[in-house]
């Protein structure tokens, strides 16, 4: 099934790392790309993990999670509210 109402998801200290950037059927992506494409999340926290924002950036599907992720933290900033822009908590 989807995960239609999934918004925010802890994965922190996990050891979710990326030995390289090249994926394919024998080097997957550590986090799939369903998880970026096919939820409505938002708020992802992978803080403590050995990956860096530049490979997280160059998982299959994270760019439809961005884009979702600025909209809705634009609004909050538009409305007031502090947030951080951190992209989920990594270098």
């Amino acid at each position: 099934g989807k995960l239609k109402k999934l918004k925010v998801l802890s994965l922190r200290g996990n050891r979710i790392s990326a030995h390289s950037t090249n994926w394919s059927e024998k080097n997957p992506q550590p986090l799939p790309r369903s998880l970026f494409a096919d939820t409505p999340i938002i708020d992802l926290n992978l803080h403590g993990n050995p990956m860096t924002s530049t490979e997280l950036n160059t998982m299959e599907g994270v760019d439809a999670f961005l884009e979702r992720r600025q909209k809705v933290k634009t609004s909050t900033l538009l409305g007031g509210g502090l947030t951080s822009l951190d992209v989920c908590g990594l270098e």
